[in-house]
């Protein structure tokens, strides 16, 4: 059944449509106002959840297809493209180190050496989500894991439901686990999206020591802000330890490692050593996840069901077809007149002190009615990067300002990994009481891309 909501979506999207495709002017051509006028209707029907975000991305090239303004080829060219198949070998990953118990074994060991009270556990989550990112491309399969023992550990911790320690250490679990992503290349399959969305020259430039290494500067002040922030807003006014018996318990509760999580562990260290040393060994990223992929199957780590149950298969679709976006708008002359509709709007700003924050507001505007955040970014990036890329500012750091600045939590909805992680919370933790975090978020995010200026400029980005 058709909601109140799907139907007016249905009709303002069919209806954007038509308007945008034959509106009377000369600039851009009819064929490029189809393009941008089935566009529009697609986002009409992702805002209203009128179907699956794939099922939409599918029909949008289709549209394209039947109207006649693309070929087969030109609207599905990212299906051949090394962003798809690097995705996929990623998920692949996802879905054999979800179901191995891996990643708890790892944080639990890095949480037992902390102090067992509020300022020494919400370090160590912080801490431990950082150290454990770049293993495991899915943010939310780590939040949700993580949300679990942050959990466990308020209970352990004798703190009250719905107070504000337990929301703390919650959100403490959330910023390191969750929130991360944006740090590494391997850490989010959002990242690998955002490289798929460069250009191709961008692309070749940015391996995952450069990725890092951009980044080294936010995340200093993403973990030093975050973790302030937590002891500011959440910190109880006693913080007395508890016995440590808690977690040696949930250790022992593993038992030994396992045959699957010594493969696992064994192949994601080759594979994020292969990523690191890419400019050295000349091994491409997406010929490393697939490698990956092939090796756990082989090993039995990943059989056909964890295949089917765990692989991201809809959002694997969804991807393949926006990104084929970029080029049929390059084809039809979109970019062009894109970028000299928009290049005096940001020249006018001119400084990246002012126009680094203008997108980071105008992106998280537009996260309370673009619910995807893979359809944020790519819709942003596809006007943005061919714009920004005259000025002399690297298209990969406007990725990253748009990256850091999706990842905002005000509501429910907003943040694809923030839900399932509160959902482990239940009972413990009020959507309510973590909107100031994600406020705080908002502002070190900010920070973070400020600071950074000056280090993108002595790194050559801009």
């Amino acid at each position: 059944m058709f909601s109140k909501r799907r139907w007016i979506g249905l009709v303002a999207g069919t209806a954007m449509g038509f308007i945008i495709s034959f509106l009377p002017v000369r600039h851009p051509s009819h064929e490029a106002l189809i393009a941008l006028g089935i566009l529009a209707g697609a986002v009409c029907f992702w805002v209203a959840n009128v179907l699956p975000d794939y099922m939409v991305a599918l029909l949008m090239c289709t549209l394209w297809i039947v109207t006649g303004i693309a070929s087969f080829k030109d609207a599905f060219s990212a299906f051949n493209s090394t962003t798809f198949w690097l995705l996929f070998g990623a998920f692949a990953i996802c879905a054999a180190v979800s179901g191995c118990g891996l990643l708890k074994r790892i944080a639990l060991q890095i949480i037992r050496r902390f102090p067992a009270n509020y300022r020494g556990q919400t370090a160590a989550m912080l801490f431990s989500g950082f150290v454990v990112a770049p293993l495991i491309p899915s943010s939310t399969a780590k939040a949700v894991l993580a949300g679990a023992i942050g959990v466990e550990t308020s209970r352990a911790l004798g703190y009250e439901p719905y107070g504000r320690a337990a929301t703390g250490l919650f959100l403490s679990t959330y910023m390191g686990y969750g929130q991360t992503g944006p740090v590494f290349q391997s850490a989010c399959v959002i990242s690998f999206l955002l490289k798929g969305t460069l250009p191709a020259h961008i692309q070749e430039s940015i391996t995952w020591l450069r990725w890092f290494e951009g980044m080294i500067v936010w995340a200093a002040v993403f973990l030093a802000g975050s973790y302030i922030s937590l002891l500011l807003l959440y910190g109880p006014k006693l913080d007395e330890p508890c016995p440590r018996d808690y977690i040696e318990g949930m250790i022992a509760e593993l038992g030994p490692l396992r045959r699957d999580e010594k493969i696992t562990a064994a192949i994601l260290f080759l594979c994020l050593l292969l990523w690191i040393t890419e400019p050295l060994t000349g091994i491409d990223a997406t010929v490393t996840a697939l490698l990956a992929a092939v090796a756990l199957c082989f090993a039995g780590v990943l059989g056909e069901q964890e295949l089917l149950r765990e692989m991201q298969w809809g959002l694997l679709i969804f991807v393949g077809a926006v990104l084929g976006m970029g080029n049929v708008f390059s084809l039809l002359g979109v970019n062009e007149w894109l970028i000299g509709l928009l290049r005096p709007v940001v020249s006018s700003i001119g400084n990246p002190i002012l126009l680094f924050p203008a997108v980071a507001a105008l992106t998280m505007l537009a996260r309370c009615v673009v619910v995807s955040m893979s359809a944020s970014l790519v819709l942003f990036m596809a006007i943005l990067s061919p714009v920004v890329e005259p000025l002399g500012i690297n298209p990969f750091i406007m990725g990253i300002v748009v990256y850091t600045s999706m990842q905002i939590f005000f509501l429910k909805y907003q943040n694809v990994s923030f839900l399932p992680a509160l959902a482990q919370a239940s009972g413990m933790v009020r959507h309510g009481d973590t909107v100031k975090m994600s406020a705080a978020y908002a502002i070190v995010s900010l920070a973070g891309i400020a600071l950074s200026i000056p280090y993108w400029n002595l790194l050559g980005f801009m």
